[in-house]
């Protein structure tokens, strides 16, 4: 498209006689990706979320509802980054066992990533040409295509299908507990990439390990104020069948009272090793498989081994 042409849509589009947008409708949300991630190769689509690649590059387009995600939130809208739904299909593309994707956010104030469309100005468009469509309408109001820099790095994972499937399935995201645990690995992926937010990365697997020990126990009708250390050790005994040695790596490591978890948080903890807390690469690694396998048998009922790969 020549300049002069988007030019001359542009101005037809502010001329036209759109609805006004309505707080209470529907919206579709279309989101791009940093380059420096590692995607799945093959689309995952479902009726209220979509995952796809298209010309090399990731897209995930969601439909959300304005006023759920605004009392899903609970007064946080200006530090909201991700819808619930967003947060439902990252996750399910995450927590598999043998498929290691990770997700770069690239959000800003100005949302200049993202692109939010009411859902009655598309009402005339198909369902299945409604992605390629804000694409198009993205070129135009932008001055060019999403994420045009940089080139993407994909993984198998066609193969995944089901175990995706079972888990997007069973996520219910009207669960608070889950959408934030699962956020928090999401956001710690994307940091990782970045060795300056290194020791953020490793706070949020923490965060989410304790997130996933609650719902572990509420699931299980226990009380989740806290961490029931004789209900944790025989419920990872029981999954791990390792002898506690799982445990004693998560609980002993991370939350006894000044290791690791307390040098990243506090500060005066931190300086008994130095200014710089002792976390190391293996740290994030090892801890995130642990998550994502907890989360994954939270979820679905089903458990893989954080240590066996496919």
């Amino acid at each position: 498209m020549t300049l002069k042409q988007r030019d001359t849509v542009s101005e037809a589009i502010k001329n036209s006689p759109l609805p006004l947008y309505r707080y209470n409708t529907n919206s579709y949300r279309l989101r791009t990706f940093g380059a420096d991630g590692q995607y799945p190769s093959a689309n995952f689509e479902r009726a209220d979320a979509k995952y796809k690649v298209i010309n090399g590059v990731p897209f995930l387009f969601t439909k959300n509802n304005y006023q759920a995600e605004e009392r899903s939130i609970g007064g946080g809208v200006e530090n909201t980054v991700l819808s619930r739904r967003e947060v439902k299909m990252l996750s399910s593309l995450m927590c598999v066992n043998g498929l290691i994707s990770t997700f770069s956010l690239r959000d800003n104030m100005s949302n200049s990533n993202v692109l939010n469309i009411p859902e009655e100005y598309l009402s005339d468009v198909k369902d299945g040409e409604i992605v390629e469509f804000m694409i198009e309408y993205w070129c135009i109001v932008r001055g060019g295509p999403p994420s045009s820099k940089g080139v993407f790095n994909f993984t198998p994972s066609d193969w995944a299908e089901r175990e995706i499937s079972l888990f997007y399935r069973n996520f219910k995201v009207s669960d608070l507990l889950l959408l934030r645990t699962c956020y928090l690995l999401i956001k710690a992926s994307s940091m990782v990439e970045n060795r300056n937010y290194f020791e953020d990365a490793i706070s949020s697997i923490f965060v989410g390990l304790e997130g996933v020990m609650m719902i572990m126990q509420r699931d299980d009708g226990e009380p989740y104020g806290g961490i029931r250390r004789a209900y944790q050790k025989a419920k990872f005994e029981s999954l791990f069948n390792d002898n506690g040695q799982t445990y004693d790596f998560v609980m002993e490591e991370v939350f006894a009272y000044g290791e690791k978890r307390a040098a990243l948080v506090h500060p005066q903890a931190g300086t008994d090793w130095g200014w710089v807390p002792p976390v190391v690469g293996e740290d994030y690694y090892d801890y995130r498989q642990i998550l994502r396998s907890l989360l994954y048998n939270s979820v679905t009922g089903s458990f893989y081994d954080p240590y066996k790969y496919r």
